[in-house]
């Protein structure tokens, strides 16, 4: 194409080019600055906008069920279209039928009716356990999600860390959504 013993010339980029390439280091740097200097943990709640993360933001397995605080979820907090009120197979709310007395430093396990719950289904629980009578008294209401050993049966495990008492019928009380 050239002749040979002349060079090929180069020409000067233009003003557009130089701005476009500035704006691109600008950004690229920007995002690289805030990947390297933003410490883990410092992003919080309060410092994203409403709306700002969307499910493609959202890697497949980011959100499992223990990062889920219990009560966090229930039919109620579901929006339209979400994994939840349309995509329920059941949902309720269950007490205790039976008394049963705890020790101190003691947990038991309470099944509970649950109408329309599978094992295999993922339950969402809001439990609450009403102690206004044993003054003093200190309980963690835990369950996994999955506990559902038989059809129509939530299982949900009460821990007392204070002094004993006794979960009369109707203290505990589990609002319920399970989906399949």
């Amino acid at each position: 194409m050239f002749s040979e013993g002349t060079k090929p010339r180069v020409r000067r980029p233009s003003a557009a080019m130089i701005v476009a390439c500035l704006a691109l280091f600008v950004a690229l740097g920007g995002a690289s600055y805030a990947a390297v200097k933003l410490k883990p943990g410092s992003v919080k709640t309060k410092t994203i906008k409403n709306g700002a993360v969307k499910e493609a933001k959202i890697a497949n397995g980011a959100v499992t069920e223990p990062k889920i605080a219990n009560g966090a979820v229930s039919a109620a907090k579901l929006a339209a279209g979400a994994i939840g009120a349309e995509k329920a197979v059941a949902s309720g709310t269950a007490t205790n039928s039976g008394s049963q007395g705890l020790g101190a430093n003691v947990c038991a396990l309470f099944n509970l009716s649950a109408p329309g719950v599978q094992p295999g289904d993922v339950v969402a629980i809001t439990p609450t356990l009403d102690l206004s009578a044993t003054p003093g008294a200190i309980a963690d209401v835990d369950y996994d999600g999955t506990a559902v050993p038989a059809a129509g049966q939530l299982q949900v495990r009460v821990c007392n860390a204070s002094t004993p008492y006794t979960v009369n019928v109707g203290q505990l009380k589990v609002d319920w959504v399970a989906f399949r």
